[in-house]
């Protein structure tokens, strides 16, 4: 007999995928099924900044089929403006705490647009980002795909939005700096002209290759000048030299500057930082996750909807790399909901096993 081996991939197409039954589009650049009801495609006087073209038309029709004829789901869709989710607008079929219908909590699979008030010219993705923290909030496992053009066209933008929504860094994390370190680059900047004409002082660094660093359990290798991991790598030598001059050790001159910048990024501190909170970001793939949401921003265009949806999505959470035990836990949740009334119904009818 031959041992049947699935592959990783296949693990997660049936612990994550293979579960959905319902899916929830959130775009206004989409028609609701009501309005379509109506005879009203045609929504500029509600929505002055969007149109519903006929390119945005074909793509939703595309994501119906395939909801429908590819995987049997059922979808339901809003345009984010009736009922205005993630807004504070009074509305009877909003949830007062979260401001999304609580039926929106239980669905499976979520698409949703990242500007819900037109491009982002005029609009910051606010009310996404509202949507999102409510659907972390709840008991359901949600899968959230980002559906979105981006910030002209860059999304790492909308990923790097979303993931300030859920990070908070502890007062007591290592990146924190002495406060004589402090005092001493304060004398040290107003003796210097401030750090012009020293780039690692006043170049941006990354946002993203800052909380690479925050995500590291040691501090002695991450910033360490020499390494090729610290983002301050190439001023090695410039950070060696500073530091033998004013009599500190390279690593706090690479922990103040750090430090620094994410209070120019306006980094939220706190002592509840959450230890559920992953990440990742690459040109191919990305993720946001935590034990309530999985989350993945996936460019907008007119490819073909299930590579461009579901194999992003598949893509990324094979990215994940989770581990045995949440493929188990999840898998378990599934089995759960799936058999559960069959094995209530058998003990319902097994007086023995009640008497157990």
């Amino acid at each position: 007999m031959t041992d049947v081996v699935a592959s990783y991939e296949d693990l997660i197409k049936e612990t994550f995928i293979s579960p959905i039954r319902s899916v929830t589009v959130i775009d206004d650049e989409y028609p609701t099924f009501s309005s379509l009801l109506e005879g009203n495609t045609n929504l500029s006087d509600k929505r002055p900044n969007t149109s519903l073209d006929d390119s945005n038309i074909d793509r939703l029709r595309k994501i119906i089929q395939m909801c429908h004829a590819k995987y049997c789901w059922s979808i339901d869709i809003f345009d984010g403006k009736t009922p205005a989710l993630g807004s504070n607008e009074n509305n009877p079929y909003l949830n007062d705490e979260n401001s999304i219908p609580a039926h929106i909590h239980h669905s499976d699979l979520i698409i949703l647009d990242y500007h819900l008030d037109g491009d982002s010219n005029i609009d910051d993705g606010s009310r996404a980002r509202k949507i999102i923290k409510a659907l972390d909030s709840n008991n359901h496992y949600n899968l959230a795909l980002i559906h979105t053009k981006g910030n002209d066209g860059d999304i790492k933008k909308v990923f790097t939005d979303i993931l300030l929504e859920f990070f908070t860094l502890a007062p007591s994390h290592f990146l924190n700096t002495d406060e004589s370190i402090s005092e001493k680059m304060d004398d040290w900047l107003d003796e210097n002209n401030e750090g012009r004409g020293h780039l690692w002082i006043t170049d941006n660094i990354p946002l993203l290759n800052i909380l690479e660093v925050c995500k590291q359990f040691s501090s002695e290798k991450v910033l360490n000048p020499l390494n090729p991991a610290c983002p301050l790598h190439a001023f090695s030598s410039e950070i060696d030299s500073l530091a033998k001059e004013i009599g500190l050790d390279k690593t706090d001159l690479v922990r103040w500057r750090l430090t620094k910048q994410l209070k120019d990024y306006h980094i939220r501190q706190d002592n509840s930082s959450r230890t559920d909170l992953q990440w990742n970001w690459d040109e191919s793939t990305n993720f946001i996750s935590t034990s309530k949401i999985f989350i993945s921003v996936v460019r907008k265009s007119t490819n073909n909807p299930e590579d461009e949806l579901i194999g992003s999505l598949n893509k990324a959470l094979c990215h994940h790399n989770a581990s045995p035990m949440q493929l188990l836990m999840a898998r378990m949740r599934y089995e759960l909901d799936e058999r559960g009334i069959g094995q209530a119904t058998e003990i319902m009818n097994n007086r023995y096993a009640q008497a157990g």
